[in-house]
């Protein structure tokens, strides 16, 4: 269980220090929702997460730490709730996952409000308190690898993107901090039948340090 949740952690910290990571969430038939993603991490990304992991785990030689398997990465996906997985990841420093959440109305994602599925329309919010809601949903192991990357809506701390910035850079280097804050994260949202979608771009140095809500929408 707890190789289970640092994997967690590599994932999480993976996808936001990748380069445009992107989403799609699209809505089927019987009350069910695709989900995709796919993203290709940097180079100076994954050197600096792989020195991370290997203080935790006190290694020596950080190179040789292993981040991700695709086997681990399906496992992941389906404890949030994803079933008829598909994942990979490849050594060309890309992951890539999809999968159907059964049942949105009473997915965990629907309880906490960030995922709402109408008969005609489809909403993804981000607020403050919903991502607090996320992360009070972990446990205590669970928590304790999000703190590492410190970020200040999770940790209820209010930080301007410039200081998390800072914060990042005094203990991981400028680097990975100018990767974290600097990415952007891309969402679509996609109608059942493909025939329209809303494209979300989202700074994500304002999605770590986020005081107010933000909701997007696409109706059918």
């Amino acid at each position: 269980m707890k190789r289970i949740f640092f994997c967690a952690f590599i994932l999480f910290s993976l996808f936001f220090v990748s380069c445009s990571p992107k989403i799609s969430i699209q809505p089927k038939t019987d009350n069910q929702i695709f989900i995709s993603f796919s993203t290709n991490f940097s180079n100076k990304g994954t050197k600096a997460l792989k020195e991370i992991i290997g203080a935790i785990g006190d290694s020596e030689n950080s190179e040789k730490v292993e981040l991700l398997s695709s086997k681990e990465l399906k496992l992941i996906l389906e404890n949030i709730g994803l079933q008829n997985v598909i994942s990979s990841v490849s050594k060309e420093n890309s992951i890539n996952g999809s999968g159907y959440l059964q049942n949105i109305n009473s997915n965990f994602f629907n309880k906490i409000g960030i995922l709402n599925l109408t008969n005609s329309s489809i909403t993804f919010s981000l607020t403050p308190s919903k991502i607090q809601q996320f992360y009070d949903s972990l446990d205590e192991e669970g928590q304790g690898y999000l703190d590492l990357l410190m970020i200040p809506c999770l940790t209820g701390e209010t930080l301007t993107v410039i200081e998390y910035q800072e914060l990042l850079s005094s203990i991981y280097g400028k680097e990975l901090a100018d990767e974290i804050i600097n990415g952007k994260m891309y969402i679509n949202l996609i109608s059942p039948d493909g025939s329209k979608t809303n494209k979300i771009q989202i700074n994500l140095g304002e999605v770590f340090t986020l005081s107010s809500d933000k909701t997007w929408s696409l109706n059918w």
